[in-house]
């Protein structure tokens, strides 16, 4: 994200989902586990599917995701690596997973 961001070309926005997926066998969270909840079609709707559902209708309408339920979404850069949390309570965070990162790759030069 950090070198999309430095292209300078449109915003970037990232999210981490959390959420443990009930709706599929108990499955937990798992690569692509959110897209039923953008698209508000899980087994068991809740009020995450519904916000992010309307969050990305709004970055596809207006460019940047927002929903009432969220906290404002800020744009990511490499000096605020803002990333929203998508979980029943969503958060966003700053340079959440710095450390990680820096855990897995020490010597990595931007």
């Amino acid at each position: 994200m950090s070198h999309k961001a430095d292209q300078g070309g449109a915003p970037v926005y990232a999210y981490v989902f959390t959420k443990q997926n009930v709706d599929n066998n108990g499955a937990g969270v798992y690569h692509t586990a959110e897209i039923p909840y953008v698209f508000s079609n899980t087994k068991n709707p809740d009020k995450l599917a519904t916000t992010m559902s309307l969050a990305w209708a709004n970055f596809a309408r207006y460019g940047q995701p927002s929903a009432p339920e969220l906290p404002q979404w800020e744009r990511y850069t490499r000096q605020t690596q803002a990333t929203m949390i998508l979980d029943d309570v969503p958060v966003l965070r700053h340079n959440h997973d710095k450390k990680l990162i820096q855990a897995l790759a020490p010597n990595y030069k931007y």
